[in-house]
């Protein structure tokens, strides 16, 4: 939405009837209704009938409710879309707990829908901010990829997001990091992701390298130039450097980003930090806040 709930309305009212998306996208206009200066409470409150209703049909499809799951998460609302993973996998069998029990994936759900949901559970036990429900996200990520396939994406991102969130053996992170790469080498993120483990472990020549390789597969990426912004300012001392590297950064944004407010102010937040009040630094960072 990028703080253009009305222009997010009208998009939303032409896709209420397509069958994936039947329930997120009466989800996503209650959510836009909520941020309009003028809260229209009486089409919220048909909306949120017609979720319900939908919610509870039984020919609702598993794709349905995994596609409202992934709005509820990435809106940050945690609980809901994990009730929804939760009655993809009931499909199939019982939940229970932060674990998944052992259930027949022949029956209900289909294998592939029943496997995102496991390894989608995974995610958003991670990421809702609960040292404890994040601690055992784990139990997820490998139940995917012990018992449906070794090589599964999102399972596989999901254990190495797991050890550098908590913090544990980085190395182990690294290994898998460079798995996701020989078996995906066309999955750009996951060089990103090598740049900030390489950088929690220290090793500052090869953060630099893998940036580099990321630079030559996304020549705009943001990410690249924040870290090489961060080495040459943190690292090598080398000022003038960094500020060309930030003022890329600005364009990489303007390119990629350019209505997204937070990331503009998320990136002169950090680097101000960092860098003082030298002059081309403040140009930069003005930049950056206008």
């Amino acid at each position: 939405m990028q703080g253009k709930a009305g222009e997010a309305l009208r998009d939303l009212e032409s896709l209420q009837e397509k069958r994936d998306i039947l329930l997120a996208c009466p989800a996503a206009m209650i959510y836009a209704h909520e941020r309009c200066k003028l809260v229209d409470h009486e089409a919220i409150n048909e909306l949120q009938a017609k979720l319900t209703i939908a919610s509870s049909s039984n020919n609702i499809s598993d794709r349905a409710m995994i596609q409202v799951a992934l709005f509820y998460w990435q809106t940050n609302q945690y609980d809901q879309a994990r009730l929804y993973l939760k009655n993809v996998l009931e499909l199939s069998g019982v939940v229970g707990g932060n674990r998944v029990s052992n259930i027949s994936k022949t029956q209900g759900a289909s294998a592939a829908t029943y496997w995102t949901a496991v390894s989608f559970l995974g995610w958003v036990d991670l990421t809702c901010g609960q040292e404890l429900i994040a601690s055992k996200s784990n139990t997820f990520f490998d139940k995917v990829l012990e018992e449906f396939n070794s090589k599964e994406l999102d399972a596989m991102l999901g254990r190495q997001q797991y050890l550098r969130t908590t913090r544990q053996k980085l190395a182990i992170a690294l290994d898998i990091n460079s798995q996701i790469i020989t078996y995906h080498p066309a999955f750009i993120p996951a060089y990103i992701e090598r740049m900030y483990v390489l950088l929690e472990m220290g090793s500052w020549d090869l953060v630099v390298e893998a940036a580099q390789r990321v630079s030559t597969l996304s020549p705009d990426c943001v990410d690249t130039y924040a870290v090489l912004s961060l080495n040459d300012l943190c690292r090598e001392g080398r000022a003038k450097v960094a500020a060309n590297h930030l003022a890329n950064l600005n364009l990489a944004i303007s390119k990629a980003e350019p209505t997204n407010a937070g990331l503009y102010y998320t990136m002169a937040q950090a680097f101000s930090r960092l860098s003082g009040r030298r002059e081309m630094f403040v140009v930069v960072k003005l930049d950056s806040l206008k």
